[in-house]
């Protein structure tokens, strides 16, 4: 299939996936609730049930459209998943490269995330989707603020343009209306993400003060916080899992009054295993441990929560470990880029190949000669066949 493709995609395929995924989800959650709610009232249940159908739809709105699409692609519980499975996957969530005949943009989707090039895809390399998308958000912020100082001169200027009502904040509505109205802004992921990310304190609302961060905001700086952080939870906790269960069970770390992940009792433990963490119950842990970086605590979660789910659970705050990420895709993808422009560069223009009789629509057939050459050169090749 390496006809199909010149590489593995780039960051904003990946991000852009993440986008599709979360309308994605959204399309099937509204679709589920309006069938259950049309089901209870062909009942004509009593609001208990309706509510409880809303409670149970708001804990679906929580879980991460990656690992729904994980589970689509990990049939088998085997905790990898093949090209074939994969793509299996995004047939059966209707995603464009999964019901496309030719392979190609989901061949270039599934080298970004095989990271170990070894042809599958195991949990922990698929949630680097999470990771490598945060990434891009973050040159999304840089663009929108790009923008702003291009247009206004300073965000504090852009700020009391905007607020035209001067209430002091700008509601997610008016935020948009006025980058995609009158301002024309191109991208309209790009100024979602913005809002999502600089909105502190998860009102919902912009104000001038956050307005002030985003024109102080340096990508570089940012993410060089984030990794102290990292390094401040293995220090305390000794390594990320168990600074994950202590975050989720409110544990101070040993050095701080607190107790060992792994004297916890098993009764305790289960009191708050698998709820996952809230924007606040991040912020709170952070503090707990003592944790003072250069940005707000917030900040961190929402760069961890790049789906905008409101929550993170194991997957997603495990992926502190993988900030390196990025700098490995670019560093392996550039490396297959170069060897499969080499290996076509060969294929057309330098291998001697018996064309076909009949005249062909394409040059394909060159890839099935080059395969049948190198099939009948190593068919008797002992050494081979030992390896």
């Amino acid at each position: 299939m390496i006809e199909l493709v010149d590489g593995p995609g780039y960051l904003k395929d990946l991000d852009d996936l993440r986008i599709w995924l979360c309308q994605w989800k959204a399309r099937r959650m509204a679709a589920v609730e309006q069938k259950r709610l049309a089901e209870v009232a062909a009942r004509a249940a009593d609001g208990e049930e309706v509510e409880a159908v809303k409670k149970e739809m708001a804990a679906q709105s929580k879980l991460s459209p990656l690992y729904e699409l994980w589970l689509y692609m990990d049939r088998d519980g085997s905790g990898e998943a093949s090209f074939a499975e994969w793509r299996w996957a995004l047939r059966k969530a209707r995603h464009p490269a999964g019901l496309d005949p030719d392979k190609g943009p989901a061949l270039e989707l599934f080298m970004c995330l095989d990271i170990q090039v070894d042809g599958n895809i195991v949990q922990g390399e698929f949630f680097c989707l999470n990771i490598l998308s945060a990434y891009f958000q973050l040159e999304r912020v840089s663009r929108v603020r790009k923008f702003l100082e291009d247009r206004f001169g300073t965000l504090r200027a852009a700020f009391k343009y905007m607020d035209s009502d001067k209430s002091g904040s700008l509601t997610t509505q008016e935020w948009m209306d006025f980058m995609l109205g009158p301002q024309g802004y191109p991208d309209q992921e790009d100024i979602q993400v913005c809002f999502i990310f600089i909105d502190k304190d998860f009102s919902g609302q912009l104000t001038s003060k956050e307005f002030d961060f985003l024109g102080n905001f340096d990508g570089r700086e940012f993410v060089a916080d984030v990794r102290d952080l990292r390094d401040h939870l293995v220090e305390k906790y000794e390594n990320l899992e168990d600074a994950y269960v202590a975050f989720e069970q409110r544990l101070a770390p040993p050095d701080m009054g607190g107790i060992e992940v792994s004297k916890l009792s098993e009764k305790k433990r289960k009191k708050r295993e698998g709820r996952g963490l809230s924007g606040q119950d991040f912020v709170n842990a952070c503090r707990l441990c003592g944790f003072k970086g250069r940005f707000d605590a917030r900040l961190h979660f929402n760069f961890l929560d790049a789906p905008h789910v409101g929550h993170i659970t194991r997957n997603e705050f495990l992926q502190l470990g993988k900030l390196g990420a990025v700098e490995a895709l670019h560093a392996s993808s550039e490396r297959m880029r170069k060897a499969i422009a080499t290996l076509k560069t060969f294929v057309f223009k330098e291998a001697i190949l018996e064309a076909p009789e009949e005249e062909q629509e394409d040059e394909r057939w060159k890839w099935a000669a080059v395969h049948k050459a190198l099939r009948d050169a190593t068919h008797d090749d002992l050494d081979l066949m030992m390896d």
